[in-house]
């Protein structure tokens, strides 16, 4: 039998394995530095611009979980709190803001960052750059920017359930429109490190013309913009639209494209899922609408002594939805050529107006420097290559490629009868 130091040794031991899995079950239970869902304030889109005492006002949507958790049923109110606070950065506002919303905010769950125009046009990445390092934020968090303040587009929405989800599908709607990107912050940033492309965000604002580009494309204030008395008197929300692309130098806001440009910007890069777009027609002098689908484009650069020649061709196909010409149907197959071609004419003009404004500009959205990179040996030769001077003077020949078809083709239009006399309105088929 053991002696009374072996059974004193075994207990030791004992005792010794028994304390490690205490320590072990303690240290990985991962509730060590847990926090109540009561006492976090999660914030769901962020909205900044240029402060009037600070440097940046930041406007935060912070969510009401009561209102916004589905089959809760909360009481019928908002699904956020928006508070706006100033200051010279994110975190001295996110400190100041946990002091009086008696919870500690948190951007775990932000979704959405608007920049207004106005900061946008001095430049975002001392703000952006700010945000990214925070541990709690997502590169994945949609970016976009405002036709007038970013405090705006955020009240605009404010009465709704969940403003931040209500944005975030009008940007994913974005691939079915085609009338602006989708940006993340992730995808601005590597834009902006790429040195091969300018950066670009897409718009948000109070609904504007379609055709109307440039920084001067103010969609007014968002709070009331859009809203009116519905039927039943009741007051109906301010719209908002995503629609239009901002360009960057740099980090600088400098240009905004139009909703139709966008569509034509996203052709020439090959972003373009799908879209519609209507037009005039010279030969016949008719209206056509065309749901496009962008292809890949095809880019090359040579050079003349030292001039850039860069050829730009756009593919796209589509089929014509409607075509309003003194009730004529398009029934052959020339006909639909002589529409694809007035079609391509016109996203010719507009791509070639959009380049030289690009240029005038000084800055390249549509990737043509990474033609000019691919011809460097090194990353080293191309960060000590100048390319904006020679972009700049750069000989850009735009080539379109267009098909179209039409589907459900009848031999003739619909006939309408004429209504008077007791005689029914109604259509008859061939």
């Amino acid at each position: 039998m053991p002696g009374r130091n072996g059974r004193t040794f075994w207990t030791a031991r004992l005792a010794a394995l028994v304390l490690v899995m205490i320590l072990v079950t303690a240290s990985t239970s991962g509730c060590w530095d847990h926090r109540e869902l009561e006492d976090v304030g999660f914030i769901l889109a962020l909205g900044l611009d240029k402060g009037e005492n600070a440097p940046v006002r930041l406007t935060a949507q912070i969510a009401v979980p009561v209102q916004i958790a589905p089959g809760r049923g909360g009481g019928g109110g908002p699904g956020v709190i928006t508070e706006t606070v100033e200051g010279s950065t994110i975190d001295e506002i996110m400190t100041y803001m946990s002091s009086f919303r008696h919870k500690q905010v948190s951007l775990q769950h932000n979704k959405i960052i608007v920049f207004g125009k106005e900061l946008a046009q001095e430049g975002i990445l001392q703000f952006l750059g700010e945000a990214v390092r925070d541990r709690e934020i997502r590169r994945s968090n949609y970016l976009l920017v405002s036709t007038g303040t970013a405090g705006d587009v955020l009240q605009a929405l404010s009465a709704e359930r969940n403003p931040a989800a209500a944005i975030e599908e009008l940007v994913r709607l974005t691939s079915y429109t085609g009338l602006a990107p989708q940006v993340t912050i992730h995808d601005w940033l590597t834009a902006y490190e790429s040195r091969t492309g300018a950066p670009v965000a897409p718009v948000i604002g109070p609904p504007r013309s379609p055709t109307k580009s440039g920084l001067e494309q103010d969609g007014g204030s968002g709070r009331g913009t859009g809203s009116g008395v519905t039927g039943n008197g009741a007051l109906s929300l301010p719209k908002l639209q995503v629609m239009g692309t901002a360009v960057f130098d740099g980090d600088r806001l400098v240009d905004m494209m139009s909703g139709v440009e966008s569509q034509v910007f996203l052709m020439m890069i090959g972003k373009l899922k799908r879209t519609a777009i209507t037009m005039p027609l010279e030969d016949p002098q008719a209206v056509v609408t065309v749901r496009l689908k962008g292809e890949k484009p095809k880019k090359s650069l040579t050079y003349e002594g030292s001039t850039p020649k860069i050829k730009h061709t756009i593919v796209f196909e589509g089929g014509i939805t409607q075509f309003i010409y003194r009730h004529k149907y398009l029934t052959t197959q020339r006909e639909l050529d002589n529409v694809a071609r007035q079609v391509g004419e016109r996203v010719k003009g507009i791509a070639e107006e959009l380049v030289a404004r690009m240029q005038g500009l000084g800055v390249d959205p549509f990737g043509y420097a990474g033609l000019a990179r691919g011809r460097m040996s090194t990353y080293t030769e191309w960060v000590g290559f100048d390319w904006r001077p020679l972009y700049q003077q750069a000989d850009i020949a735009i080539e379109v490629k267009s098909f179209l078809r039409r589907t459900g083709l009848t031999i003739q239009p619909l006939q309408v009868n004429p209504v008077g006399d007791g005689q029914e309105g109604g259509s008859t088929g061939p």
